[in-house]
């Protein structure tokens, strides 16, 4: 059964539940509101004749209360002695009839009236008594036998206004759980049918999420899922673009050059140059694919130990600086007095450095800066360079996989747009952060940001 059918079944259900319980109640309550108004109403009669007896206690007036009860068409009245034997009534009470009063009576515990259904009768009766006291002594019972025709009459118009309520309501609910069904059923199976097309490899699809409800926050995420995988999906057509491109330029160069060796071997040295180098590109592009291929697989594994921030940012300065200079770009380093102490995988630290500053060197115009200071819990590693610098939107971009602040540039001179996602996955290895920005100028600042060995 799908969601929206159980959301419409329980619905229905547990509206049609409520509806029950409230005809119930509804029938029950205005039932036995009726029932007691009728008991009142003759347990009051009966006590104005006995307070009128108890009052002038004459044969008389016995006499005109049972011709006045005469006139009561639904009910007869009877005159109880001291010991209930001897008796009076309205015409038409019978001796077996008015034996059943006298055992009734003698058989109430409490209360002066009840609702009666014996045998007899073929619809309910309102029995009811009230001792007649004078001088303090019982001298006789007053008693009324009320049939109920009206009462039959309004439970059984209540039963059936009680079954149109229920009618009418259940139609309501089921309408209700079919607006549910529809409501609830038609958004999902449009999520459904997207989704369906984002695992067939579509990611260009729209979802209006128009709705701030569950459902609405649901097309939103598959919204915003199928917009990340389509710029995964760019991303990776670029990268393979640019991929291809960087292995078939050296792949041209060594073709070519291992030619020119075969044919002039007088030049074979300043050839084999030009292969080594290109040997030399190939060799970091398929590395960086390596390690960002088990970095995702979970499969890198780092070796932590005590280093000393500032020596290790020296000396990747120092190993990266004949580099700069073959670049001509001068590099300066600036560092505190005080020892900063990391728990670091030197050699991956060492590596997210050399390409945080290999990419500031092919984009300054002069000089990379690096500077080492105290931040808090954090050491703080800012590496800034000359060049053009970044808008705001590289900023954010620069440190994604295959992301190239100028896709148009020549290949030659630029990387594969892995070096920094490279150096970020390794900081963040490290349990720190990276940011970048570009000042007003030129130039941009590279910021990364390292945890203090609590000691």
């Amino acid at each position: 059964m799908k969601l929206s059918a159980k959301t419409a079944f329980i619905v229905f259900s547990a509206m049609l539940l409520l509806i029950i319980t409230m005809c119930y109640l509804f029938y029950e309550v205005s039932q036995s509101f009726y029932k007691n108004q009728l008991q009142e109403s003759v347990e009051q009669r009966l006590t104005a004749h006995q307070e009128v007896i108890e009052t002038d206690f004459y044969v008389e007036t016995l006499q005109h209360i049972i011709v006045m009860e005469e006139y009561e068409s639904e009910s007869q009245f009877v005159f109880f002695g001291e010991n209930l034997e001897s008796w009076e009534s309205t015409a038409g009470v019978t001796t077996e009839e008015a034996a059943a009063y006298k055992q009734w009576i003698e058989a109430q515990e409490g209360g002066t009236s009840a609702f009666s259904r014996t045998s007899h009768h073929t619809i309910p009766h309102i029995y009811a008594y009230e001792p007649l006291i004078v001088n303090d002594e019982t001298v006789g019972y007053l008693f009324i036998d009320e049939a109920t025709p009206e009462f039959e009459e309004t439970s059984q118009f209540l039963f059936w206004i009680m079954l149109a309520m229920f009618g009418g309501s259940t139609v309501l609910a089921g309408f209700f759980a079919w607006f549910m069904k529809h409501y609830v059923g038609k958004p999902l199976h449009r999520l459904k049918r997207t989704t369906d097309l984002v695992a067939d490899g579509d990611f260009d699809v729209q979802l209006n999420a128009s709705s701030r409800d569950e459902i609405g926050e649901l097309s939103w995420s598959i919204g915003t899922m199928a917009a990340q995988l389509r710029a995964y999906r760019d991303s990776r057509r670029s990268f393979l673009s640019n991929v291809s491109h960087d292995l078939r330029t050296p792949l041209t160069y060594v073709k070519a050059y291992s030619s020119l060796i075969s044919e002039m071997p007088e030049d074979a040295a300043a050839h084999a140059v030009v292969i080594h180098h290109e040997a030399v590109r190939m060799e970091r592009l398929v590395e960086d694919l390596f390690q960002l291929t088990k970095l995702d697989e979970g499969h890198f594994t780092f070796s932590f130990e005590q280093v000393e921030a500032g020596s290790l940012v020296s000396e990747t300065v120092e190993t990266i600086r004949s580099y700069a200079h073959q670049h001509e770009v001068t590099m300066t380093l600036n560092s505190p007095d005080e020892k900063l102490e990391l728990s670091a995988d030197p050699a991956r630290l060492q590596q997210a450095l050399l390409n945080v500053l290999s990419n500031a060197i092919h984009h300054t115009d002069s000089a990379v800066h690096v500077s080492l200071r105290h931040a808090g819990d954090e050491v703080e590693i800012c590496i800034e360079d000359e060049g053009p610098g970044l808008t705001a939107d590289e900023a954010e971009l620069v440190w994604a996989r295959f992301y190239r602040t100028d896709a148009a540039r020549s290949t030659k001179d630029g990387g594969s747009g892995l070096g920094l996602a490279i150096a970020k996955e390794f900081i963040e290895a490290h349990g720190g952060h990276v940011h970048s920005e570009s000042p007003a100028g030129r130039g941009a600042r590279f910021h990364l940001y390292l945890p203090l060995l609590k000691t």
